[in-house]
């Protein structure tokens, strides 16, 4: 499950704020709960001050189809994303990381994110997710794509590091989650990475990916 929330900090009262959520697998038949979660949340109270807020609307980000308004569920099912991945052809990624990303090489952060280092991430979260939430094994040839991926430069990368914080709701002490956020040029043959950057888009990586952390978005292809 991964909780993207929009970057503003401070919601004014009356404001509406929007988030998202990616439900994954066996989660999908378990969207009517989440939505309970999201209105007790709304009810208790959530943030330092414990602001409230009510769920207006509830839609599907892929079909931009309303599934929940005025507190009724209009669909009695979570609607899943099919994604077209394959047919794409490139020499030229540029994808941009529009939250902070954190990966650890030896219990210590990397902001030299090489091609091979992306891919070792993006396979790694897909292929525990399919493991865990789907019940199913990736059979690929992980040693295969990742020698391949070696062989894709970096062209440039303007990454710089962003430090936030949460504060923890167990011990009331601020937990930090700093990443690196910019932009990074990929040149090569990028055609059969293109189908698990496209994955990788929507799952995230690196850690924090279920406060948001590591999103990317791909600029051009």
């Amino acid at each position: 499950m991964i909780l993207l929330i929009n970057k503003k900090y401070l919601i004014e009262e009356g404001e509406i704020f929007n988030f998202g959520l990616v439900i994954i697998g066996k989660a999908i038949e378990y969207l009517p709960y989440f939505i309970y979660c999201f209105e007790e949340l709304g009810r208790v109270g959530f943030g330092k001050k414990f602001g409230k807020y009510n769920v207006l609307s509830i839609k599907c980000c892929n079909s931009n189809k309303v599934i929940y308004i005025e507190s009724r569920l209009t669909e009695n099912q979570a609607v899943i994303k099919n994604c077209d991945f394959n047919g794409e052809t490139a020499n030229k990624l540029i994808i941009e990381f529009k939250t902070p990303v954190k990966l650890l090489q030896k219990k210590k952060m990397i902001s030299d994110i090489s091609f091979e280092v992306l891919m070792k991430n993006i396979l790694r979260r897909i292929s525990l997710l399919s493991h865990f939430h789907c019940d199913r094994k990736l059979e690929l040839d992980f040693t295969d794509i990742i020698n391949k991926s070696k062989e894709i430069i970096t062209k440039s990368s303007n990454l710089k590091f962003y430090d936030w914080e949460r504060i923890s709701r167990n011990t009331n002490k601020p937990v930090f989650m700093g990443g690196f956020m910019g932009v990074i040029i990929y040149e090569g043959e990028l055609d059969d990475f293109i189908p698990f950057v496209k994955a990788g888009e929507i799952f995230h990586i690196g850690k924090g990916c279920s406060f948001g952390m590591g999103k990317f978005e791909i600029v051009v292809i």
